[in-house]
């Protein structure tokens, strides 16, 4: 994992495209630490270094194939995933969403293997772990509230759900959300 992120992280800077971790690394920092095996990054990269991007990860050698399918599916905003190692892989999506957009902005720089990563506010993880709303997503939910409950931008993770919920012409992530306000409550 070490090697992947080091790898990762040089990849990125040398692109200078704004992006986001979220995911298991994250709710390992602000919940409670647990093994993840992929790294979950959400960039703001433009169409027009979407080639380079996958070009120098590929000199750092992570399995960038098929190439083609996954250019298109980053250029559509679908997440793809890219082997590193037979267990190790980071999950890409292109921002998409103005959540996503507001997470990077938001982002917290925190040492990880020695490396200064961006990485997704508390507030930010907790939204997207109620968008994904599996067994994990809950553990990491519950972890994070214990540790940072009083510390928690509430209002802005009901802002910030309540206008996803209209850009995907969805309010299930506004029922998850329900069904954590039992914790908060607590």
């Amino acid at each position: 994992m070490e090697e992947m992120i080091k790898k990762v992280s040089r990849v990125l800077k040398k692109v200078k495209i704004p992006y986001v971790i979220i995911g298991g690394i994250p709710a390992s920092i602000w919940g409670k630490p647990r093994m993840t095996v992929d790294t979950d990054i959400i960039l703001s990269i433009p169409e027009n270094k979407i080639d380079l991007f996958l070009d120098l990860l590929k000199t750092e050698k992570f399995k960038v194939y098929p190439l083609k399918k996954i250019e298109e599916k980053l250029k559509m905003g679908l997440p793809v995933k890219i082997a590193y190692t037979k267990h190790f892989s980071i999950d890409l999506r292109k921002a998409s969403y103005s959540l996503d957009r507001k997470a990077i902005e938001r982002a917290k720089n925190k040492r990880i293997f020695n490396i200064s990563l961006k990485i997704c506010s508390r507030e930010d993880l907790i939204i997207y772990k109620l968008i994904r709303f599996q067994e994990i997503d809950i553990f990491d939910i519950k972890n994070v509230i214990l540790r940072w409950k009083k510390r928690i931008d509430w209002q802005y993770i009901e802002n910030s759900l309540q206008e996803f919920s209209k850009e995907i012409g969805s309010e299930e992530v506004l029922l998850n959300f329900e069904k954590i306000k039992e914790l908060i409550r607590r």
